[in-house]
């Protein structure tokens, strides 16, 4: 399988107080295409901020990052944020979405910087992503009179609307009830299949079922890697017991 991400003695730290808090110790992983990735660990173990290393939304201490070929540690904000807009969609656990603007208007804006293409473009790219997530009827509606699973499926097709290479998602079903959240992880488990690149965090046993690969943070270091067969509703119970007795091994 050819490699999406790689990272190479992957360190984060920060002061506090006079004292250096190390997030991250020296992590080297490989994230490949084609497979559905989940970063799983308790409260507190680095999960988010691994993440937002590896999309370039926050910046490393020392060590690499490597994104689709392109090494991302070191390049100057401009670039960054030109990754960003190219190779990367986030998934937030709040969703973030512009109070003022409808749903049409919420997915557009963040379509609108990709060079290349017009605002016309960019608004029927809009339109197509809100049918594929299932709210097409809710376009003209404001974050407000939608449910906050609606307002997630928005918020998935905003990070689609540039066609990243790398969908990044954190605790997408965090603040959603359990039937929002299994429809939200149905719609991520769905497009894997059609081929996006997906990386999730989560502390959430049943979200981390559809994943491929699972990745187990502890301590700001992998502690272990778990790879499963493709996610297929019959065999969930058994799926279940397989995760929850390797989670055991982790000490989760």
């Amino acid at each position: 399988m050819q490699k999406l991400i790689e990272t190479t003695d992957l360190c984060k730290s920060y002061a506090s107080e006079g004292h250096q808090i190390h997030v991250l110790r020296n992590i080297s992983i490989d994230i490949y295409e084609g497979q559905f990735t989940v970063i799983m660990g308790a409260s507190g173990s680095g999960k988010s901020t691994l993440l937002y290393m590896l999309s370039g939304m926050d910046t490393v201490t020392s060590g690499q990052v490597s994104v689709c070929g392109q090494e991302i540690h070191g390049m100057k904000e401009k670039e960054v944020a030109g990754f960003r807009q190219e190779t990367a969609g986030f998934i937030f656990q709040q969703m973030n979405l512009l109070t003022h603007m409808t749903c049409l208007e919420n997915v557009c804006v963040a379509g609108y910087l990709k060079r290349g293409r017009t605002a016309k473009e960019t608004e029927a790219e809009a339109e197509r992503l809100l049918g594929l997530t299932g709210i097409g009827e809710l376009k003209r509606r404001f974050p407000v009179q939608i449910s906050g699973g609606q307002q997630q499926r928005c918020a998935v097709a905003r990070a689609l609307i540039n066609h990243p290479k790398v969908l990044f998602a954190d605790e997408p079903t965090g603040s959603l009830n359990s039937a929002a959240g299994r429809e939200i992880l149905d719609l991520l488990y769905h497009m894997s299949r059609r081929g996006q690149n997906i990386l999730m965090v989560t502390h959430d046993l049943k979200a981390a079922l559809r994943a491929d690969r699972i990745l187990y943070l502890k301590d700001g270091k992998i502690e272990g890697e778990l790879s499963m067969p493709p996610f297929e509703e019959k065999d969930t119970d058994t799926r279940e017991r397989q995760l929850i007795g390797w989670l055991s091994g982790m000490g989760w």
